[in-house]
């Protein structure tokens, strides 16, 4: 018999051996989404409409498709549920698309219709080729104080309601001069539910050192949004200090924070909705010497079940070297606890973004940054020591078992990096250039 016929008759046996050892992992808690239905025109005549497939939906689910034209009945799309692709090129004509046209759909299993999803309306006369949603802001200028405008710099998504759907948090920075700060919540459709003044501490936007309730500088945002505790209903996590105030969408107070000083930082969960503080602990600085933190913030499943919110945090000494610190918070039954926090003492190289994966395949997340991994409980998993500062890295499962990192670098340009978590691998550099080093 041929050498490729055994393997032919054997590889059965092999997976079926493989299956059988491969890690069993806790079913993770995650966010209660729905379709996330979404239709933007693309001609004078044709409509695309885009859906979510969600990560725990059965393999063999299947979609229908239905428009509705200005209210009237929804007429199905499709002859056949969808299955291979979770878009539709509609084609409704001139004349529908002068009216408002709503699309939803509705997940077939086992050839019988399950719960429709939301609906998406296209407004009446919608620009063709649109391919974002509009969000009326409440107000060009957030500060009574002042009359420059302000802008948008990072928009943040949860379903603050629970509906299912994505709901928006916007910061507003200033536009001239160093002024305060702020957060807006938005729902789906654009009611306006609450807004987050940040405060006399914010007023400071340098980017290595600024204020303690300063957001969205550098590479730091210090703001993130998840649901938390798997309410259904998403939180917000905000780095906060002294100052920093809640008020509704009727302008009555809902938060406030102070502290004895202007130098105190905390990490605060906020609801969604409503803009009223749940919890609040001390955000940890081994490095008060040399100032405040300013933060990237990334959420990550550190027990493999539940999400957790990370805290990576710096200040500068100076002109000098930088101090950095990793933080990571459970939210649990409305408290807020410190998970574990670890003072970066030891080599490993930053970049300008963090990522989250399980890189060593034991379902429990790890923090990536550029030239160094932080494993789940919060000490160093690996250093890259041949790796600088530069862009983020870029976690892939590529044609390999192992979560792979792909780092490009502001230096050493012509050196390319590809490791995993369990053997690292570093090719040398070919020739002279950027990346020789003699």
């Amino acid at each position: 018999m041929s050498p490729l016929r055994i393997i032919r008759l054997l590889a059965p046996l092999l997976l079926a051996i493989l299956g059988a050892f491969s890690p069993a992992y806790a079913q993770r808690q995650m966010e209660a989404l729905g379709r996330g239905v979404v239709a933007m025109r693309t001609s004078s005549t044709q409509v695309y409409v885009g859906w979510r497939l969600l990560g725990d939906d059965p393999a063999d689910l299947t979609f229908n498709v239905y428009r509705s034209v200005a209210g009237g009945p929804a007429t199905k799309l499709n002859n056949t549920p969808i299955g291979a692709a979770t878009n539709l090129l509609d084609t409704p004509g001139s004349t529908a698309l002068g009216s408002a046209i709503s699309y939803h759909v509705v997940p077939v299993r086992g050839g019988v219709e399950q719960t429709p999803s939301a609906p998406y309306t296209l407004s009446a006369g919608a620009a063709v080729g649109q391919q974002f949603i509009r969000l009326p802001l409440s107000t060009p200028t957030p500060n009574p104080a002042s009359t420059a405008p302000y802008d948008v710099k990072f928009c943040w998504v949860g379903d603050f309601d629970g509906d299912g759907e994505y709901d928006f948090l916007v910061d507003r920075v200033p536009t001239s001069g160093e002024d305060r700060q702020y957060l807006e919540a938005y729902r789906r459709d654009g009611t306006f539910l609450w807004r987050m003044d940040m405060g006399v501490n914010s007023t400071n936007h340098y980017a290595y050192e600024p204020g303690s309730s300063a957001i969205s500088v550098g590479d730091t945002d210090n703001v993130t949004v998840y649901d938390l505790d798997g309410d259904g209903r998403a939180e917000v996590i905000v780095r906060t200090a002294h100052g920093v105030t809640v008020t509704n969408a009727a302008g009555q107070p809902v938060a406030s924070i102070t502290a004895a000083n202007n130098t105190a930082q905390f990490v605060s969960v906020f609801n969604g909705l409503t803009g009223a503080e749940l919890a609040r602990t001390t955000l940890p600085n081994p490095w008060a010497q040399y100032g405040t933190l300013t933060n990237k913030c990334a959420i990550g499943y550190f027990d493999g079940q539940r999400p957790s919110v990370l805290f990576y945090g710096y200040n500068r000494d100076g002109d000098g070297p930088f101090y950095r610190v990793f933080s990571a918070f459970d939210f649990r039954n409305g408290q807020l606890t410190l998970r574990w926090t670890l003072p970066q003492t030891f080599p490993g190289a930053e970049g300008h973004q963090i990522r989250i994966a399980d890189v060593d395949n034991d379902g429990r997340d790890e923090v990536i940054d550029i030239g160094h991994v932080i494993d789940d409980d919060g000490t160093q998993l690996f250093v890259i020591p041949e790796v600088s500062h530069g862009r983020p890295p870029g976690p892939r499962e590529l044609h390999h078992p192992a979560i792979q990192l792909h780092l490009p670098r502001q230096r050493l340009l012509r050196r390319r990096h590809r490791r995993d978590a369990a053997q690292m691998v570093c090719p040398r550099p070919r020739g002279r250039g950027p990346g020789h080093r003699s």
